[in-house]
């Protein structure tokens, strides 16, 4: 899970404190907790510019947990459950370099035995993207929903022995329909999911083996700056803000 805590130890903050001050003292904290883990939230969404075109989804894709009197820590997340695929899914290996982690739909690919232990997938050139220039979920679903429908990937195209290109749109006729499956070896054919049309054939999914990402979203570093410059500011106006008011 990839989390950063904001939290203070009230014991040393209260030490030279008379009573009426020290009473204020965790409402104060805790205010400047949240108020410092809303600069966090707002910093990780200004670092998304390390991205071409990130979806709203993503840029808004952090969660706060609150900090209170008694509980005097905020946490600041990327979310987990939300429409398609989690923030935490896909950054991961932005935030931490490494190979990414499969998104839902390739471990439905997997499942549905279409894609291969140890591949995950990228668009082909025939794929429908949206504005982000990620694949269509539709188009996901309608792959998943054709191979369930014709009986699973031998019914649908699988080749067996040496093929090329031009005997590739030959055998994928009137026997295969909309889409088929090209294993790895085959001359003149990306690995992946292609598609008919007529006598025309395009990759809607290519197969490809995991890359390895490096660091491009500073999530900690963002973070952990924040909290260094806003925190003690924070607290100071929260603090002559209960004391003004203490009765």
């Amino acid at each position: 899970m990839i989390e950063i805590d904001v939290k203070a130890d009230v014991r040393a903050a209260t030490r030279w404190l008379d009573n009426v001050q020290r009473k204020q003292i965790p409402f104060a904290l805790s205010y400047a907790i949240n108020e410092t883990a809303k600069e966090v939230q707002g910093g990780l969404a200004k670092e998304m510019s390390v991205f071409d075109r990130p979806k709203p989804a993503t840029v808004k894709g952090t969660f706060i947990k609150r900090s209170t009197k008694a509980n005097l820590e905020a946490v600041i997340g990327l979310k987990t459950r939300a429409q398609g695929t989690p923030t935490s899914e896909y950054l991961n290996a932005q935030i931490n370099p490494g190979r990414r982690e499969d998104k839902r739909s390739e471990i439905l690919l997997q499942r549905a035995g279409i894609l291969p232990a140890g591949y995950q997938t990228r668009p082909g050139s025939g794929a429908r993207l949206d504005a982000y220039g990620n694949m269509s979920r539709g188009q996901i679903v309608q792959i998943l929903s054709y191979f369930q429908t014709f009986g699973g990937i031998s019914e649908s195209g699988r080749f067996k022995g040496k093929t090329t290109k031009s005997r590739a749109i030959n055998r994928t006729g009137a026997a295969t329909g909309k889409y088929f499956i090209v294993p790895d070896g085959y001359a003149g054919l990306a690995t992946g999911v292609w598609k008919r049309q007529g006598r025309k054939i395009e990759p809607i999914l290519i197969f490809i083996k995991p890359a390895i990402y490096r660091k491009r979203y500073d999530f900690y570093g963002v973070a952990n700056k924040i909290v260094r410059t806003s925190f003690v500011r924070q607290f100071d106006k929260a603090l002559q803000y209960a004391l003004s008011t203490a009765r």
